[in-house]
């Protein structure tokens, strides 16, 4: 066979060989280009259903948001129902009574009924106030005005503006103060305190006091009830929280007093904290506001300020 021959032979084989080696590659790159078509399909499956269970979430969630802003408005709407109804239905009853018997009814009794009718209207202007105030709240209305405050002064105040007012034993260590808002202060310290009264013996004495801690100012309400369980020490802070009271039955009020005196101490770089009584008498539960340590003494505060002469 000639060297032409095997040349020619050769050539063929090589061209076989290169054909086989373009399909090769061909077949390679398609089944290549398939993987990646698979792959690519498949992550953007992946990606198209964890887009959907994200979106699920967030419809979940906004459900369940609506689901709890449905039943925040009925705990509200039948929370303030009843608080209002009864105290106009006391008003309403001492009225009529007062109008048909008034011939009948010695002065005395004629005193006594008024006394109750104004017991109940301050009752409603109270409860009036409190919707007003967590209104002004939630819409960021209340602005700070941050001076001196004497807490003997203070605590004084709330002790006489609830209903309560001889149950109070209040110790000031010293005559401290402190520097910071007085009508978040002044507001706090009252819805404890009444607190402290509706979930304790009605004959009870209820001990608050305040000192100054080197790193926090201290109001402290102590009361002689049963205490509160650790499961609802958090719960009691929400809107409309309200628990048995000593008798067994649901305590009165809008259930909003600790919700504002816990975001009111929020507002002023503080806490409330609720831990058990120390022990005989004070049984009951420990509310404990703290406040940062902007305090001076009553001396240093007359010191600081400006002589008028």
């Amino acid at each position: 066979m000639s060297a032409i021959t095997w040349i020619l032979l050769l050539a063929a084989a090589l061209a076989l060989l290169a054909s086989s080696v373009v399909l090769y590659i061909r077949v390679a790159v398609r089944r290549t280009d398939q993987r990646f078509e698979d792959r690519t399909r498949r992550e953007a499956e992946e990606i198209a259903e964890a887009e959907r269970e994200r979106i699920g979430e967030i419809e979940r969630a906004a459900l369940e948001r609506l689901k709890e802003a449905d039943q925040l408005k009925e705990d509200f709407i039948a929370t303030v129902s009843h608080e209002l109804r009864t105290p106009l239905t006391s008003i309403k009853g001492y009225a009529s009574t007062l109008i048909r018997r008034q011939d009948e009814l010695t002065q005395e009794e004629r005193n006594s009924f008024l006394e109750v009718m104004v017991r109940q209207c301050d009752r409603l202007a109270q409860i009036v106030d409190t919707l007003l105030l967590v209104s002004r709240l939630e819409a960021g209305e209340i602005e700070g005005k941050h001076a001196y405050i004497g807490l003997a002064d203070l605590l004084g105040d709330a002790a006489e503006a609830s209903s309560d007012e001889d149950r109070f034993e209040i110790q000031v260590e010293g005559s401290a103060g402190l520097i910071s808002d007085h009508f978040r202060v002044f507001h706090i310290a009252r819805n404890l305190m009444e607190n402290a009264c509706k979930y304790s013996p009605p004959s009870s004495t209820v001990l608050v006091t305040a000192r100054r801690n080197e790193d926090s100012f201290e109001i402290v309400v102590q009361d002689q009830g049963s205490g509160i369980a650790e499961a609802d020490r958090e719960k009691i802070f929400d809107r409309f929280s309200r628990l048995k009271a000593p008798d067994g039955t649901l305590a009165s009020g809008t259930g909003l007093g600790l919700f504002i005196a816990r975001r009111f101490a929020a507002d002023l770089g503080g806490d409330i904290v609720v831990s058990e009584g120390p022990g005989e008498p004070w049984t009951g539960a420990r509310f404990t506001l703290r406040l940062p340590p902007a305090v001076m003494e009553h001396r240093a505060a007359s010191e600081a300020a400006p002589n008028p002469g």
